[in-house]
């Protein structure tokens, strides 16, 4: 199986008692339902020799459970490294916020602390301007309230969760709400969004992250 081949490359890999370890997507063509095992595995001997380990991977939730410093890697560049809390919570850029996850966008204007967007506001820190805040799906909650109302675009069951998209004319938002909520399609919903869960982007980032090219 794939899983045993893993094992056996990892052994031969170790045989001859290296001090740093590459491993290049090892369990990419591996079944889901044996990767929780897999990265147990080499979590131990990463930890339980003492070894320098570059772990190679698209898998978000490989890089966050196994990854002390990762390094985003886009268009053959280092976009952003650091500790998973950090690179999730406080992405670098627009490009990093997207690939991360942190794939809603909320262009603003911030005038004496407060961030006016459209139909909202919030209190904000940093200069006076045009801003970006980004903020993850699993943040955004959908609420009785209407202070920001929004359509319900689109639900879709994933299991654990419901996948919900949002529009509010030009500002589209996801939302990952509870697996037993019922969503009406077309329905107004009020939404919240935690001011400590928004992330204001570096201004020369996100200026960066939407130019041509």
């Amino acid at each position: 199986s794939g899983g045993e081949q893993q094992r056996v490359a990892l052994a031969r890999a170790l045989c001859g008692e290296p001090e740093i370890l590459l491993l290049d997507e090892p369990l990419a063509s591996v079944d889901p339902n044996l990767r929780a095992d897999l990265r147990r595995l080499v979590k131990e001997l990463h930890f339980g020799r003492g070894l320098t380990t570059l772990y190679v991977t698209h898998d978000l939730q490989e890089a966050a459970e196994l990854g002390d410093d990762i390094a985003l890697m886009l268009d053959r560049r280092i976009e952003q490294h650091g500790p998973a809390r950090e690179l999730f919570a406080r992405p670098s850029s627009e490009r990093a916020a997207r690939f991360l996850g942190a794939v809603n966008v909320v262009p603003v204007r911030v005038v004496a602390g407060t961030a006016h967007g459209e139909g909202f506001s919030f209190d904000a820190t940093g200069p006076d301007g045009d801003a970006v805040f980004v903020i993850r799906p699993e943040h955004v909650r959908l609420t009785g309230d209407v202070g920001l109302s929004a359509q319900v675009e689109e639900a879709v069951y994933m299991g654990t969760h419901v996948k919900v998209r949002l529009r509010r004319t030009n500002l589209v938002l996801t939302a990952h709400v509870p697996a037993q909520r019922p969503i009406a399609l077309g329905a107004e919903v009020g939404v919240d969004l935690p001011k400590e869960h928004l992330w204001r982007l570096p201004e020369t980032s996100s200026r960066s992250s939407r130019s041509p090219g």
